[in-house]
């Protein structure tokens, strides 16, 4: 009995001084004291473990949980984090616990893992400020994850910033300063690209590169007008300036044929994707058999998300990346599943293509889900790139251009044809714009983060013989503005653009267009 009593004594006493340690914690955290708070939460976390029963979980998870958001005023985050984790070890069910989770993995640089920490808190409860916090936590990530991304911007990675707006319009892209209509934002390559299907028989034997889409003509010189004979011959010719793009630059992968502009593109191609989605010309192999069925059916878009799951796999697979973080960068277009009628037919066939590497890892980004999403991806998102022919590239780059157009005027007048004004028009006409390769489908980081606008004050152009392309401003931009584009053909009535958007990309559109129209 005397054993039982001082026993039951000696827990309300353990507890009592716990609970007002553990208080004086709470008042010294609250009145700004953090080196107090500390200490009290140090102490009552000590007087837990001398209780003569385990400390009840809940009360162990907020005192951790206490601890942890202490750390993080202390400017600790490691010992927070490390906190927060002991919060949810002792009550998984605590919603708060992976609040404190979420807060130190921001204070860390982990604002994607921040984010996930957040949604689980707010699944277990709908608190307010737990959604503020994910706003936070999706602010932090769009501002960290775009930042290196811009920064490898081909041109003008000074000129733009990527904001996460709000939870309706998601992300979107701002100019850091003013801009005049015709000032050139910045020059992006695609996080992916495939040329466009299209039939075997064309009209101009052009070669268009698999990996960076460049095209050449130096096989054309029979189907190219008699009036642009010179300027080809002074682009394609190997005892011209302009070597590098004769033929002996061409390279083909030596196991399936596929042809690149250079070795370092096949290199690239390789490295990143084509190691696995090489067909090696065999008939029953599961890539020839994909290629085959997106060339009868006419779509470009499997042929993409092959390239995509490819390049995630070698990054796995050769590189030791994470699925999750090799998955990352396509996870960050906005998308909704798009379902068609073969998409089993081709999942199956990269299920094929991937049984023969025993990874587990990668079936929780390779599946039916994520190919019908990264589908949607591409619907709504990607960009379509129309690589100009290098004649276009030499004569655009020329400041004696005029005097090419005039020398090809000559040459016309004497086929009793009308002259051309300037080089614009020589480049709409039908003699040269027959002379650019079909061009391909591209997924760009920055480009595809710009959203809509039925009043654009920017476009995106293609103006290289490959797969970049570049952001212009067609109006005034004031620094700090959204910069936006038009998804669709903005002259069309209010009533059909906003038909069009909601059916293609699932939105209502509330720009200041639309909305002075209504």
């Amino acid at each position: 009995f005397f054993f039982f009593f001082f026993f039951v004594c000696g827990r309300r006493n353990g507890t009592r001084k716990m609970e007002a340690a553990k208080l004086q914690g709470n008042t010294a955290f609250q009145t700004g004291r953090y080196p107090d708070a500390l200490f009290a939460y140090n102490h009552a976390l000590s007087l837990c473990d001398q209780l003569p029963q385990p400390c009840p979980p809940r009360t162990l998870a907020i005192l951790y949980g206490n601890r942890s958001a202490t750390y993080l005023k202390l400017l600790q985050p490691q010992p927070a984090l490390e906190d927060a984790c002991s919060a949810i070890t002792a009550d998984p069910s605590w919603d708060k616990a992976y609040y404190h989770h979420g807060q130190a993995l921001i204070a860390q640089g982990m604002a994607r893992l921040a984010r996930n920490s957040i949604a689980m808190a707010i699944s277990l409860n709908q608190h307010h400020v737990y959604k503020q916090a994910l706003l936070q936590a999706e602010v932090v990530y769009t501002e960290q994850y775009y930042a290196s991304l811009i920064r490898a911007l081909h041109q003008g990675s000074d000129n733009v910033q990527v904001k996460y707006i709000d939870t309706e319009r998601g992300k979107g892209v701002f100019t850091k300063r003013p801009l005049k209509a015709g000032d050139p934002v910045f020059v992006e390559s695609p996080l992916a690209c495939h040329s466009f299907v299209v039939e075997d028989s064309t009209p101009i034997p052009i070669l268009q590169c698999s990996h960076c889409l460049r095209s050449s003509l130096h096989l054309c010189s029979d189907s190219i007008a008699s009036e642009l004979q010179g300027l080809w011959a002074e682009v394609y010719q190997p005892d011209t300036a302009t070597p590098a793009k004769a033929i002996s630059d061409w390279t083909a992968c030596a196991n399936c044929g596929e042809k690149y502009c250079s070795q370092r593109c096949l290199s690239l191609a390789q490295n990143a994707y084509h190691s696995i989605c090489c067909s090696k010309a065999e008939p029953d192999h599961p890539v020839f058999k994909y290629y085959e069925l997106a060339r009868n059916i006419g779509k470009t878009n499997p042929l993409l998300i092959l390239r995509i799951f490819a390049t995630v796999a070698q990054a796995v697979t050769e590189r030791g990346k994470k699925a999750a973080d090799a998955y990352e960068a396509i996870a960050s277009f906005v998308a909704s599943e798009e379902i068609s009628t073969e998409d089993t037919t081709f999942f199956r066939l990269i299920e094929q293509l991937f049984l023969s590497i025993p990874n587990e890892d990668l079936a929780s980004v390779i599946n039916l889900a994520n190919y019908r999403l990264i589908n949607g991806a591409i619907h709504r998102n990607a960009q379509t790139i129309h690589p100009v022919s290098d004649l276009h590239e030499f004569l655009a780059s020329k400041p004696t251009a005029p005097l090419y157009v005039a020398s090809i005027n000559e040459r016309r007048k004497h086929a009793h044809k009308p002259p051309f004004k300037d080089i614009y028009q020589l480049f709409a006409d039908p003699s040269m714009s027959q002379l650019t390769s079909p061009g391909g489908s591209g997924m760009f980081q920055i480009a595809n983060s710009m959203n809509h606008s039925c009043a654009p004050n920017v476009t995106v152009v293609s103006c290289f013989n490959s797969c970049l392309v570049q952001i212009m401003a067609i109006e005034d931009v004031a620094a700090g503005e959204e910069l936006c584009f038009s998804y669709i053909d903005e002259t069309l009535e209010r009533a059909e653009r906003q038909q069009l958007l909601k059916k293609h990309y699932l939105f209502t559109c509330k720009c200041k267009q639309c909305t002075n129209e209504a």
